[in-house]
């Protein structure tokens, strides 16, 4: 089969799925990336896939946030005879019925998607979903997989890096939505509940943070090291110790199941699917104070976590001798070899794609059209000056590299 990939290409959690489900589907089938339009390019994710990516150039007055232009999209998927086509994090719907209208499967890998939309899914051909949480939500669904997600566990020459006493964080792009002020909250109110551990903060983007806060993490300047800029896994895990993981919101949450199998000590909010990934014999579980619905109406509510239940499970894990923190380790890592392994978790998903049979709901599409007809007429000018910013600065992006 030629299986075509409509994805964001840049160093983040969506392009890092991609690659995974490429790298799996390659196996067995050819495999091409449509690079939509979104926030940027970044050609320097993959080098060893980079000939199999088209880099489109959106449409300037697309205002999906996930653009695809249409005659490129049709011409692409001639010109490499594409059998099914695999979404990841499509928020525009068209595309799924320009599939449809020259004959070729849709697939979709879940990850957003609200009260109003759930229903819409079922235009897909193949519907899959890589957590308990996930699937719990599009099960009832003909056409609808459960495939666990997994990563690359290394060996066990990994439980051989020094074990040290850090407190490790990756905030990504989104330091709010990784709980970090969580943990300036548990400091703010004992300091000494990190017990002299050193804290290590990865982040792509510069922090802001509140005054207190500001001044907390001043009076921390011998404890805490702030590294902005973009990492690999190896960079961010090159050591172990304890991966600090208090996610307000996540669709699966990459980097915990990376950690957990490099033999890191997870600390992590306990509501799913964050502690799908994880195990109470070595994780530090934290409970939830408080649900809140996200303002864009994201079909899960965010969780806020208990600073006092914080505080307690990291005086709990900072109090650990070096042989408990050992012990732990190495359950961490026996629990990824036998629940976190990709290429286990993803051993059926060739054959998901070559069973899959195409849909034809005329129903659905005319839902599908006045959804996308109503979510246009509710964007803001703001708003639709913000997505054609993006769509000039791939295009751009595009001249430039010619």
């Amino acid at each position: 089969m030629n299986i075509g990939i409509v994805t964001t290409w840049m160093q983040r959690g969506a392009t890092f799925v991609t690659l995974a489900y490429a790298k799996a589907l390659v196996m067995k089938h050819n495999v091409f990336i449509f690079a939509r339009g979104g926030e940027e390019y970044d050609r320097s994710v993959a080098p060893e896939l980079e000939n199999l990516v088209f880099y489109s150039k959106p449409n300037i007055l697309d205002f999906s946030g996930t653009p695809v232009n249409r005659r490129e999209f049709l011409e692409w998927l001639n010109e490499n005879s594409i059998d099914c086509v695999l979404f990841n994090e499509q928020q525009s719907w068209e595309p799924i019925l320009w599939c449809k209208d020259v004959g070729v499967a849709t697939a979709c890998y879940v990850d957003y998607y609200t009260d109003e939309t759930v229903h819409l899914f079922s235009t897909y051909d193949l519907v899959l979903c890589n957590t308990k949480r996930h699937y719990s939500v599009f099960k009832g669904l003909e056409n609808s997989f459960y495939i666990p997600w997994g990563t690359n566990v290394p060996d066990k020459s990994v439980l051989e890096r020094e074990l040290r006493r850090e407190l490790i964080f990756s905030l990504g792009h989104n330091a709010y939505r990784k709980g970090f002020d969580f943990f300036l909250q548990a400091l703010k109110a004992e300091k000494s509940c990190i017990n002299n551990f050193k804290i290590k903060v990865y982040t792509q983007r510069a922090l802001t943070m509140a005054p207190e806060y500001s001044a907390l993490l001043e009076d921390l300047d011998n404890q805490i090291e702030i590294i902005v800029g973009d990492f690999s896994v190896n960079e961010i895990l090159s050591s172990r110790g304890v991966y600090m993981y208090l996610s307000r919101l996540d669709g699966i949450g990459l980097s915990l199941p990376e950690a957990v199998a490099h033999g890191m000590i997870p600390i992590i909010s306990n509501h799913p699917p964050m502690n799908e990934f994880v195990d109470k014999d070595f994780a530090g579980l934290v409970g939830i104070d408080e649900l809140v619905k996200r303002a864009d109406s994201y079909y899960f509510p965010e969780c806020v976590i208990s600073i006092e239940g914080l505080i307690k499970e990291l005086r709990r894990i900072t109090s650990l001798s070096n042989e408990e923190l050992e012990q732990k380790s190495i359950k961490s890592y026996n629990f990824a070899l036998e629940h976190l392994n990709w290429k286990k978790n993803f051993s059926g998903l060739n054959n998901i794609f070559e069973t899959h049979r195409l849909s034809n709901n005329a129903d659905i599409r005319k839902e599908v059209l006045a959804f996308e007809k109503q979510r246009k007429a509710n964007l803001s000018w703001k708003q639709k000056l913000s997505y054609i910013k993006r769509n000039l600065n791939k295009r751009f992006d595009i001249l430039l590299n010619i």
